[in-house]
């Protein structure tokens, strides 16, 4: 075998072994599909989040439009944001506020009615403003906003949305089905919606959600009456 022939094959070993890194590297993380199509079409949906307030935890949300500040203080999850819902059930979800009040069948009921709903939650890093710069709104209904929807005030302090955080998504498939929370799978993307950062079984998502009242969602509230 002369030089030329050993060169040669040293190249197509070496190609044959980058194929095969490149192909491993391809593999999907859980549930990729499903989490990249919720990112791609959510901004469809309802936004079934209320005015701007300060979330009493972490998903509670009540059922109007507007943006929420997250509960939680880690700022790998949810933690130090401000956030919009939406689902692409909106009617499900927000039939879920009197949870606690039905009988076990109509709980078992609305559990399976949620087999197929998505969640994404569009966070947003916060920016103080100036809390006499905020427009006030006279809501002539119940339900209606008292700040603009990007707007979130806590006494004597206010914020707006700034620059746009990562795409935190729940969607519900079967409960037997492999590799989730009785059904449940958590998802993180990039803000873009581009690419799923994390998937599964994502134990920061479950450590709070596994103690949530409905079927692993604390919200959203009830409706609110003047």
């Amino acid at each position: 075998m002369n030089k030329l022939q050993i060169v040669s094959l040293l190249l197509l070993g070496a190609c044959g072994t980058h194929s095969a890194g490149t192909s491993a590297a391809a593999v999907d993380l859980p549930f990729e599909r499903q989490l990249l199509a919720a990112a791609k079409t959510y901004r469809e949906w309802s936004r079934v989040s209320d005015q701007a307030n300060w979330a009493p935890t972490m998903c509670r949300i009540p059922p109007a439009a507007g943006v929420r500040r997250s509960d939680s203080s880690d700022a790998d999850t949810h933690g130090r944001k401000l956030y919009f819902l939406f689902a692409k059930d909106a009617a499900s979800y927000r039939g879920l506020w009197d949870f606690e009040r039905q009988t076990k069948d109509e709980q078992a009921a609305a559990v399976r009615a949620l087999q197929g709903q998505v969640l994404v939650k569009q966070s947003w890093h916060p920016v103080e403003v100036d809390r006499a710069s905020v427009p006030e709104l006279r809501p002539q209904a119940p339900g209606g906003r008292e700040h603009p929807e990007e707007f979130a005030v806590d006494g004597d302090r206010a914020f707006r949305t700034g620059q746009q955080a990562d795409l935190f998504v729940m969607l519900k498939l079967d409960p037997q089905t492999p590799g989730t929370d009785q059904g449940w799978v958590y998802g993180t993307l990039t803000p873009d919606g581009s690419r799923v950062t994390a998937s599964g079984r994502l134990q920061s998502c479950m450590e709070c959600h596994v103690d949530a009242p409905r079927d692993r969602l604390f919200g959203p509230m009830p409706p609110r009456t003047k």
